[in-house]
């Protein structure tokens, strides 16, 4: 049988050619480079290969990088994915060594958790931001010209993750981490799907399965309250996305009456949703009401499962400092909305004002406490 004469297009961005992988030719980027937030560049001759050439540059740091550094490694390093805490301080750092993108991530992530613990020196923040904005440059270089080996994979995962940390120090960050955690996700697939990931652990469920049999028991008054908020939004939902969302979202508290086993699963079962260009956009919108409505229970119910679930909220400053950001997420949300849209929300307001007032008086310390306060079942309370 004669086969089909296949004529490779050669049209396609720099990025894919590099990648080794179809390019759809949008314009002015490309769905792959739109995907990564890389610069999509096409053009007709041999491109020079920016990967190589940021790691001919030289990155100068100074010896307050090395006070980043170092309490990056005693303080700040991510708890995700669960199980990598060796990783973080031996083998990530080795890697950033030739990696400056990554270097940065690591740099910045340390500088934003100094500017947490001293909000007086406001020189860390500066610091932060600016290692932020070479470790993504960097970065959307880095994947746009991988050459796919497993170091190239675990160092592009590792920035991915570190730059998802750094939004919860940004009080306007909510859009960078929806933005990052789809990038931890499409990182972790796309590059495992060569084999050639093999460092970081990915299976967040399977590892935190044996403890989900001991979680605490819930507040379970408080989570009907919240449920029944829902249901009056449900009239607003139009798009199937939305549909989508709302279900995810409701089933999660659903799931938490009947076992916090199950509502925690679900929980962590939404992300998937972003794992599309299209819901991600749909869900940074500020002007799509029902999606930002969405987010705001969405961000309640990673703060009812705070007390429950200390792998994913260890005690520390990082902790506080997310707990403390989530609330100012919230308000951000609370603030677009009108005064229609916010009679939709009810009792998660009212949570959340419990919870500013506490932190107010108190600090960010006390807001697990608040949480457990609030939604831990009150007979479990009384005997802790």
């Amino acid at each position: 049988m004669q086969r089909r004469s296949h004529k490779k297009s050669r049209k396609g961005c720099n990025n894919c050619k590099a990648r080794r992988i179809k390019c759809g030719e949008e314009k002015p980027r490309c769905g792959n480079c739109l995907d990564f937030h890389a610069e999509c560049i096409y053009s007709c001759g041999q491109a020079e290969n920016p990967y190589m050439r940021a790691n001919l540059q030289v990155h100068n740091f100074n010896l307050r990088d090395l006070q980043y550094f170092h309490h990056f490694l005693q303080a700040a390093i991510p708890h995700l994915p669960l199980g990598s805490d060796t990783l973080w301080v031996e083998a990530i750092p080795r890697l950033a060594y030739h990696r400056p993108y990554l270097m940065h991530a690591l740099l910045g992530l340390g500088a934003f958790s100094l500017g947490a613990l001293f909000p007086e020196h406001k020189g860390y923040n500066r610091d932060a931001l600016d290692h932020r904005l070479y470790a993504i440059r960097g970065l959307n270089s880095a994947i746009s010209n991988s050459c796919r080996e497993s170091d190239d994979s675990s160092a592009i995962l590792a920035s991915c993750y570190a730059l998802t940390f750094q939004s919860i120090y940004l009080a306007d960050g909510m859009t960078d981490f929806i933005i990052f955690v789809r990038g931890c996700y499409l990182a972790t697939n796309t590059l495992r799907g060569d084999g050639q990931l093999i460092a970081l652990p990915a299976q967040h469920l399977d590892i935190v399965a044996p403890k989900l049999g001991h979680m605490l028991k819930p507040n379970i008054r408080e989570l009907q309250k919240g449920l029944a908020d829902l249901v009056k939004i449900s009239n607003l939902l139009e798009t199937p996305f939305e549909h989508e969302f709302y279900s995810g979202v409701k089933e999660v508290l659903a799931g938490s009456i009947e076992s916090l086993q199950l509502g925690y699963v679900r929980f962590v079962s939404l992300y998937e949703m972003w794992s599309s260009r299209a819901n991600v956009e749909a869900l940074i919108n500020p002007n799509n009401t029902v999606l930002q409505l969405m987010l705001y229970l969405y961000l309640l119910e990673s703060l009812i499962l705070a007390p429950f679930t200390p792998w994913d909220f260890p005690q520390g400053l990082s902790t506080d400092h997310r707990l403390s950001s989530t609330l100012k997420w919230a308000d951000k949300i609370w603030m677009r909305l009108s005064n229609d849209s916010k009679a939709y929300l009810e009792w998660p307001k009212s949570v959340y004002d419990r919870l500013k007032a506490t932190r107010n008086k108190v600090g960010d310390s006390s807001l697990l406490d608040e949480l457990k306060d609030i939604f831990l079942a009150k007979e479990l309370e009384s005997n802790m």
